[in-house]
């Protein structure tokens, strides 16, 4: 009897549901929220709600992912009538395939709307005599879903073959007098004022009769007010801690970009450079090649420099998923501190949103004749322009396309830099941030059933910009910085039994970047050659381009004893395309070129040129294996093992010169677990080990030794692989009380760094990027809250503290502080009325200061004030099943706040951002 038991869990656990309580009744012109966990081994592409009221066919709406596993959606309030809606809920594969997951069309949910209604007096009595008798909303309801039943069984034997049962036949009309039935309709009045209708208990079955009774007292709440309901089976059994912002919440938390996004998130805090570039710090360290961006599981970073080209916006996407500390041995070895997966939306329809925006703009314009005001000065030019369109749809039953596309033209904020390098006037200059934006990806997927699922897709992605202050410690307006990504992927997905699986992926990217920057004002003049003049200012370009190739295949196995294996195995090719570094000044500032064009400078090897380019291209081939076994339902175990092998520059150990290259073998080992010991409380616990190769311009990047440049970092040759030891815990729990529901999540990590990659500079000169020998490390706690409320409401908190430490130098040096130590994040959503939400968010960063290893980290002391931003929307729910809309505010109070800069004792006020920025949004969905 045990072993039957045991089977008949194990079939139900793995067979796809959703855990969801059909509610027995509901008020008339409120949205019906529907709730659930997705339960089970399938996994889906999409979750549809299907309902219908009275007289009505089945209307399709996307359910969305909030976290982990739970999906929410809506029946309109428009579509909330007496006497009652039913509904049931479908999982759609990847393939096209709908399979049920709660109720089906022939036997769906079915909840009462309740209206209450005065009973005329019989006829020929007194009215003014006669007792008055009320019929309460239930019996109105009630009886008017008996008559409907009735009505449907006296039809039973005209109609043949309609397939499904409910409040009206799916092909067939109601009757007239079924749909005009006075106590079927709901009142304007009482619709557009629904606190006017009172609450009253669920009627008891035991008070219905026909078909309605019995389904209503099978299919009532799964667990009564007060009980714990269960955690999302992702959250209980795997160890991996995803945290996961669907468009939902991106929506609510007012993110516009990305990086808006990812500034919400623990354990993460944005910064910007003086040159424009947003950077992320994941722990208390901040390097771009340590953080690597897919979008639609594509990797953005550059071979080059590790930078992504991920600054978009947010309005296409399905989800933002981000992954901290030890990642899957299934990611490629950038993956050294976080991934962070944009994931698109391709379900079936199209939807199109226009936001037009206004950036704030200081009250006076500079009066420097040497640096003057960037593009936009007037308040009329400081607008943002932006057009978002995705949609997909099927042809025929075995083809699907996709669309998705970003058009924007942002003027970008205006604040005033008071001191720069050259100190010739006061304010130096302004900020200059307009851009223009162009991201257009498509694709389609062919299904068949000897095949399995071929996806074909394709990205474009172009920014042209200025730069935000200048290359680096002087205002350099007139910079000019292009950005072009092409991005390609073939999957194919391929069942090879009932228990395996076979993914192949072919994927190819080509990157080229324009860097114009202008080092001074036009006019600038030296004193190296007899007061030397720049008529076009001293100007420097990088012009890179990269070419990827890659190919991996992975294969997923169901195992006996509850075990799932995963095999797979890579070969990825970069190489440099193209590397110029051109100037219009000799090294030594002493003379100019010719002209306006630029010249490759002559004491500047390009790294196509060092070595026989040893620096400009790399092979990596990678073998890996996972293992997830389940011993027992509330316990999770995961190993993995990834081996790379990474064909890597070799410096000559006399000169320090780039001389060969060589394959240098890593071995990066996971484990992780998760203990459910009760359906609400989960633990977790993982160990994981990163490899991180340095990138061609850390190896390879040179410079002109000129006055402009002392204090920039150049390549070293020399540098060894990065690697990174973490461990981590975390405790999750979730508590329902009647409608409240409270999502807590807590944890720590240590992180030891090996040979960390570390710019310090110590001699104020070209100074070269070197490994720190002694290690770095870091240590925190992490902290989110989330309680949803009412029936739209919801208010959320998170808070991090990390303390991050290098260890190669003294002990009163060792404290890293140019990353905030403290980090919090805040919000709440508050419905006002059926059609309207208010939305608030905060932002806090602690203080930030510069660090103390070195001694012109001392002499160079700067001090960030701590701040804090505040923003708010009102926005609409769905409006007639199409519009949405919302207007946002981003730092309402307008708080001064700014990023470090690498001179702060030239530009002494660092990089200052963004003030009040307001945006219109219009959605529109067909």
């Amino acid at each position: 009897m045990l072993t039957l038991l045991s089977g008949l869990w194990v079939w139900a656990e793995s067979k796809p549901g959703l855990l969801h309580s059909a509610p027995a009744q509901a008020r008339a012109g409120e949205a019906l929220q529907v709730d659930g966990s997705l339960v089970g081994n399938q996994s889906f592409g999409q979750v549809v709600l299907r309902f219908r009221g009275p007289g009505q066919e089945y209307v399709d709406a996307r359910m969305e992912l909030q976290y982990g596993d739970l999906y929410r959606g809506f029946v309109p309030a428009s579509r909330m009538v007496a006497p009652g809606v039913e509904y049931y809920v479908e999982g759609v594969t990847r393939a096209g395939e709908h399979l049920p997951l709660f109720m089906t069309a022939g036997r769906p949910a079915r909840v009462i709307v309740l209206v209450e209604r005065a009973e005329r007096p019989e006829e020929g009595a007194d009215e003014k005599s006669a007792p008055r008798r009320t019929r309460t909303k239930k019996k109105v309801a009630v009886e008017a879903l008996e008559k409907v039943d009735q009505d449907k069984s006296d039809k039973a034997e005209r109609v043949e073959n309609r397939g499904e049962e409910g409040l009206s036949p799916a092909v067939e009309q109601p009757e007239p007098e079924v749909v005009n039935e006075p106590v079927a309709r709901a009142e304007p009045a009482r619709i557009a004022r629904p606190e006017a209708v009172e609450r009253s208990e669920p009627p008891s079955p035991a008070r219905l009769r026909g078909g309605m009774a019995e389904e209503l007292s099978i299919y009532t709440a799964e667990y009564a007010p007060g009980l714990v309901p269960h955690l999302d089976e992702a959250s209980r059994k795997s160890p991996q801690r995803w945290q996961v912002l669907t468009s939902a919440q991106l929506l609510a938390q007012g993110a516009r970009t990305v990086y808006d996004a990812l500034d919400q998130l623990p354990g993460l805090a944005v910064s910007r450079s003086q040159q424009g570039f947003y950077r992320v710090a994941v722990r208390g360290f901040r390097s771009d090649p340590e953080v690597l961006f897919l979008i639609d599981g594509h990797e953005l970073n550059s071979f080059y420099d590790g930078q992504a080209l991920a600054n978009l916006p947010v309005e296409n996407l399905e989800r933002l998923e981000v992954l901290t500390g030890p990642t899957p041995v299934t990611f490629g070895a950038q993956a050294f501190a976080a991934v962070v997966n944009l994931v698109t939306n391709r379900d079936d329809g199209l939807r199109v949103t226009l936001i037009p925006g206004l950036n704030s703009v200081p009250n006076t314009p500079s009066t420097n004749p040497q640096a003057p005001p960037a593009p936009g000065q007037q308040l009329s030019e400081r607008g943002v322009l932006e057009a978002h369109l995705n949609g997909a749809a099927r042809l025929g039953s075995s083809v699907r396309v996709f669309l998705d596309g970003d058009v924007l033209k942002n003027n970008g904020y205006y604040k005033p830099i008071p001191v720069d390098g050259l100190k010739l006037a006061t304010p130096a200059g302004y900020t200059d941030d307009h851009r223009v934006m162009l991201n257009v990806g498509a694709g389609l997927s062919y299904t068949a059933r000897q095949l399995g699922t071929l996806t074909v897709s394709a990205r474009l992605l172009q920014e042209d910009r200025a730069a935000l202050v200048g290359q680096f410690d002087a205002v350099g307006a007139g910079s000019r910085l292009t950005w072009q990504t092409i991005l390609a992927d073939v999957t194919l997905d391929r069942p090879l039994s009932d228990s395996a699986t076979l993914r192949l992926h072919a994927f190819f990217d080509q990157q080229a970047t324009d860097r114009l920057f202008r080092q001074t004002p036009p006019g600038f003049s030296t004193t190296a050659k007899a007061n030397q003049v720049f008529p076009e200012g001293i100007t420097e370009e990088q012009v890179v381009g990269t070419r990827t190739f890659g190919l991996q295949a992975q294969g997923a196995f169901e195992l006996p004893a509850n075990n799932q294996l995963q095999v797979g195995a890579r070969a990825r090719f970069d190489a440099l395309t193209q590397a110029q570094y051109l100037t219009n000044f000799t090294g030594d500032l002493s003379d100019q070129y010719s002209g306006p064009a630029l010249a490759q400078a002559g004491d500047v090897t390009s790294p196509l040129d060092l070595a026989g380019g040893v620096a400009a291209r790399r092979l990596q081939l990678s073998l890996f294996a996972a293992d997830e076994w389940k011993p027992i339902d509330r316990f999770t175990l995961q190993a993995g093992l990834r081996f790379d092998l990474t064909q890597l520059p070799t410096a000559d150990p006399v000169t320090n010169e780039l001389a060969s290259a060589a394959f240098a073998p890593a071995l990066s080992p996971r484990l992780a677990l998760a203990f459910a010991p009760v359906d609400n409380l989960v633990f977790k616990a993982s160990y994981g080990r990163g490899f991180r190769a340095p990138t061609a311009q850390e190896y390879a990047e040179q410079l002109p030794d000129s006055s402009t440049n002392q204090g920039r970092f150049i390549g070293n040759p020399s540098l060894k692989p990065e690697y990174s030891d973490v461990v981590e815990a975390s405790i999750e729990f979730l508590h329902s009380l009647g409608d409240v529901r409270a999502h807590v999540v807590g944890g720590g990590y240590y992180q030891r760094l090996t040979d960390p990659i570390m710019p310090i500079d110590n001699t104020g000169n070209l100074v070269a990027i070197k490994n720190r020998p002694d290690g770095a490390q870091s240590y925190g706690l992490t902290g989110e809250a989330r309680l949803e409320f009412l029936s739209r409401g919801a208010a959320w908190v998170n808070l991090s503290w990390v303390r991050a430490e290098d260890l190669g130098t003294v002990a009163t040096a060792r404290l890293l502080t140019d990353t905030p130590q403290l980090r919090a994040n805040a919000g709440v959503s508050i419905p006002l009325g059926p059609y309207f939400a208010v939305d608030g968010f905060a932002r806090f960063h602690s203080e930030r200061r510069n660090d103390s290893r070195s001694v012109l980290e001392l002499v160079r002391k700067y001090r960030l004030a701590p701040y804090a931003l505040v923003g708010g929307q009102v926005r609409t729910e769905v409006l007639f099943d199409h519009v949405q809309l919302a207007f946002l505010v981003q730092n309402l109070f307008d708080a001064e706040f700014a990023d470090d800069v690498p001179r702060p004792d030239r530009i002494t006020a660092g990089v200052p951002r963004e003030g009040i920025t307001a945006f219109l949004s219009v959605k529109v969905s067909l």
